[in-house]
Order: C-alpha cells, then structure tokens, then sequence
C-alpha cells in the first residue's frame, strides 16, 4: 500500500527533506526563548489539516498546554510568549468555541507517559489510535529532563517510552516520530549563540534520526523589537539531501512560524 508523504507546511523545508516520511525519526531541538515549541504546533497543525493522525506524548502539564496553543492557533487569538495567562476577550468567545469543536474533530490523541501501565487507559487510547494513515508521534522535551527527576525517575520514563513507541508503530505502521529536545542556554553577550549540531547532547538521539533541526532567534531577547520575529530553521542533519537554513518569521503570540520570503 502506497503512503502518502505530508508536506511539512513550510515550502523550503519540503524541499530539503521531502516532506514528512513514515518510519523516520525526525528532531527538532532549540534552546531557551528560541521558539522551538511553536515550531512543532505550526508543523502539527499543517499534518492534522492534511488529513494525518497526531500523537502527542508528553506529561500532563505538556499535553494541556498543547492542546490549548493549538485551539489558540485555530482560533487566531493571540497570547502571551511566557503562556503564563491566556485572556480571551468577549468577542473571542465564539471563534473559540468554533476552533475548540474543529480541532476536537481532528485525529489528535493524548498519552500522558505518567498513565503508561494502566491497562484500561492503554486500552481506550490504542483502540482509537490504530490506523494505516500517516502518523506523526511528537513527543514532548520534558520526558528527557534530566533536572527534574532523579535518575531512577528518567529511567522509567524513557523505557515507558520506548514501550510505548515499540506498541505504536505496530498499530500505526506508518509513523514517523518527532523528538522536541531542549538545547543549553548559550548566551554571548545578549544575543544567543547560534546552536550547531553537538549542542545536542545525547549522540544517540542524532545518530538515529534522519533529520535534525535547531530553532535560532539572534534577537530573542527583544533589545531590537523590529528584529524580534526574524528566526531561523536550520537543517543539521539531513539524509534525503542537502543541509542549510531557512530564514524564517516567528509569531510568537500565534506559535506561529512561518517563511520571511515565499520561494518562487
């Protein structure tokens, strides 16, 4: 059976990767204020409207907050870049409400990685999961921090995780898996370093991937509001074809990202 490859959304990247394929592994990994979660909802939000099941993987916290950005996205109702508060003004109640009931419509499941060994939550999610169609697994940067668990805690993480995936790609043969990592902060003066390819620390995780990408905005730090959007998507590692970067836009009170300058 001949699967379909689903655009990435972004024209440049598609060019560069080919799109998204089934059974690859794919990064996308960024550093603090570098944008790297809006990167991942504008991609997620491009393969759930081309027809393609999302699973979403993370710890509870993680899933609500991505699931709310992607309602926000839907609706066009713009939030804060810390996510601390979201007000909705009164004449956002609707557009609400209608983006809430489409993005509820969409093939969009939750795991929350605390829930794995339940046998009845597992039950439910993997009757609703299975399906031939293309499959994007992201699974959320938190699973891998380090700072916040013990070592015992990480340990069991990862190998729910790793379970988790195994039974997944079975049920849904045709996925691929999106890696968000979390890179250091590496700030030179007050602009942050651009990242390269070894500020990934684990080798492991860019040894298996096809694709790594890394989230960079020189002017993050907003001392130049003019430059506060511009960004940059580079491809580091890339095994369909050339690596390179993308200048891009980003709209952080849309989790937006988007090309500066559509190619012909």
């Amino acid at each position: 059976m001949h699967t379909p490859i689903i655009s990435t959304g972004i024209q440049s990247l598609d060019a560069l990767i080919g799109g998204w394929k089934p059974a690859c592994n794919y990064v996308v990994a960024g550093g603090p204020a570098m944008g790297m979660p809006a990167l991942t909802i504008t991609m997620a939000y491009a393969f759930a409207q081309a027809g393609g099941k999302l699973i979403w993987i993370g710890h509870y916290e993680d899933l609500h907050q991505a699931s709310l950005k992607f309602v926000l996205r839907q609706a066009g109702i713009k939030h804060c870049e810390s996510f601390d508060f979201v007000g909705i003004e009164e004449h956002e109640f609707e557009p609400w409400r209608q983006a809430h009931r489409r993005v509820c419509s969409r093939d969009i499941d939750l795991f929350d990685i605390d829930d794995y060994g339940n046998e009845e939550i597992e039950r439910k999610f993997f009757s609703q999961i299975e399906t031939y169609k293309p499959t994007w697994i992201v699974i959320e940067p938190s699973i891998f921090d380090r700072a916040e668990k013990s070592t015992a805690e990480f340990d069991e993480s990862c190998r729910r995780l790793n379970l988790l995936l195994s039974r997944i790609q079975k049920t849904n043969p045709n996925s691929s898996v999106l890696w968000q990592l979390n890179l250091p902060g590496r700030i030179d003066g007050r602009n942050a370093s651009r990242p390269v390819l070894d500020d990934i620390m684990d080798p492991v995780q860019i040894e298996n991937a096809e694709v790594v990408m890394l989230t960079y905005r020189k002017h993050a730090d907003n001392s130049n509001p003019i430059l506060h959007g511009q960004a940059e998507l580079i491809i580091a590692k890339n095994d369909f074809g050339d690596t390179g970067s993308i200048d891009m836009i980003y709209e952080s009170d849309l989790s937006t990202w988007r090309e500066s300058a559509m190619p012909d």
